[in-house]
């Protein structure tokens, strides 16, 4: 049940009883994700790949979108 000053909503939240999920990437407080994916990104950078490949190749191995520009960011700071 969730209770609002107005009313209380009740929630129907699906339980997973198999057990068998595992989060792909789990990202510490305060960082914009994980420094996995931010490794990636740089070594894939380096090895010549463009930013456009390295958005498409993330979002293919980690299920998630990341910008050019965020890529630019993180590729910009180690030069």
């Amino acid at each position: 049940m969730l209770k609002t000053n107005l009313v209380d909503i009740p929630l129907e939240i699906p339980r997973y009883h198999n057990s068998s999920f595992e989060p792909v990437v789990v990202v510490q407080k305060h960082q914009r994700m994980s420094s996995r994916i931010e490794h990636a990104i740089v070594t894939m950078y380096f090895r010549g790949m463009t930013k456009k490949d390295i958005e498409e190749t993330i979002k293919d191995i980690y299920g998630i979108n990341v910008s050019e520009s965020s890529i630019f960011n993180i590729t910009n700071t180690i030069k």
